[in-house]
């Protein structure tokens, strides 16, 4: 793997940050080519492993001829996805992972959490779910053996999620409602979000609903999607319905075998307790005959984001 070459669009970015770390640390010796596709003739510098590297625009895309796999860090504009998707299908020796929400591809892309199971027959593409669906999906994944019926979960979302411009953003909404003043109409942000909450929109939870359903088949799933004034980091309420009673002792047993840490009876979670965590915590665990209920925190942009490409693009260089 060492010898290969992986190609990275917008690095700059939010995500795109957290992901160049996360590749620099694992695969020191790996060679890169860094794009953006911002539109701007102009190039960007970023950092791999502290030291300064170029960021050119994106002009044509032979320029990812060679590349072992694609990483997409942020939405790219509708005309130049379709020209990257034919040449990726001309190139099937190239695996896309894509990073983006709510993603590129469509249907043409495997939705995944941390792994890249190979398919038959089907390009390599590879979609991560969205970062507030990491914490929900890992534990329903943990519940797996004591056999949940159905789930509600409502997960709470932050301005990370939009990438650093929207948390910006939620600064400026901050800074104008601390004086007095409205805050100017959002740009990234679905709504004015400072020192407030709104319920996501519908297109929001559908994505997020056929994302879930793509990586939990067969579990009856209610979603509900918040849009939060936090900067960072991601939680989530859950109610989990198993289909026959079990103790609580195996349900902590079952998400501390899943890497999910459990919070100490008094102890309060918030999700900037976790920004930079690559695990999830689990707080408030109630289980009462067939009811399993709780409050899940994590850092989503680590957890599905940074950590996950990693695993993925690993798995996705090694077929």
């Amino acid at each position: 793997m060492q010898t290969q070459t992986l190609s990275i669009l917008d690095p700059t970015s939010l995500l795109g940050r957290e992901i160049i770390d996360g590749l620099a640390a694992e695969f020191p010796d790996l060679r890169w080519r860094l794009f953006h596709t911002t539109g701007v003739d102009e190039h960007l510098i970023t950092e791999i492993g502290s030291q300064p590297s170029v960021v050119a625009p994106l002009e044509a895309l032979d320029e990812l001829t060679g590349s072992a796999a694609v990483i997409v860090c942020r939405p790219i504009d509708p005309p130049r996805v379709t020209l990257l998707l034919d040449w990726l299908t001309r190139h099937p020796e190239v695996a896309l992972v894509d990073a983006s929400q709510p993603g590129i591809a469509g249907d043409r892309a495997l939705t995944v959490l941390d792994r890249a199971p190979r398919r038959r027959g089907q390009p390599r593409w590879y979609h991560l779910l969205d970062p507030a669906l990491a914490g929900p999906v890992r534990l329903l994944q943990a519940l797996a053996s004591l056999r949940p019926a159905r789930a509600h979960i409502t997960v709470f979302r932050s301005a990370s999620g939009f990438g650093s411009g929207a948390v910006e953003e939620l600064a400026v909404q901050a800074a104008a409602r601390l004086s007095g003043q409205a805050p100017a109409s959002p740009r990234l942000l679905p709504a004015v979000l400072a020192f407030d909450l709104a319920p996501a929109h519908s297109n929001v939870h559908e994505q997020l609903a056929r994302q879930t359903a793509d990586v939990l088949p067969g579990v009856e799933l209610h979603l509900q999607a918040v849009e939060t004034g936090v900067f960072f980091g991601h939680a989530a309420s859950f109610f989990v319905t198993l289909h026959e009673a079990v103790g609580e002792r195996r349900v902590r047993a079952a998400l501390r075998d899943a890497g999910i840490r459990l919070a100490r009876s008094s102890q309060s979670v918030r999700p900037s307790d976790l920004v930079d965590d690559d695990a999830a915590t689990c707080a408030h665990l109630r289980v009462a005959d067939t009811a399993v209920r709780g409050w899940l925190a994590a850092d989503g942009l680590r957890l599905a984001g940074a950590a996950a490409v990693v695993r993925i693009t690993t798995d996705a260089m090694s077929f």
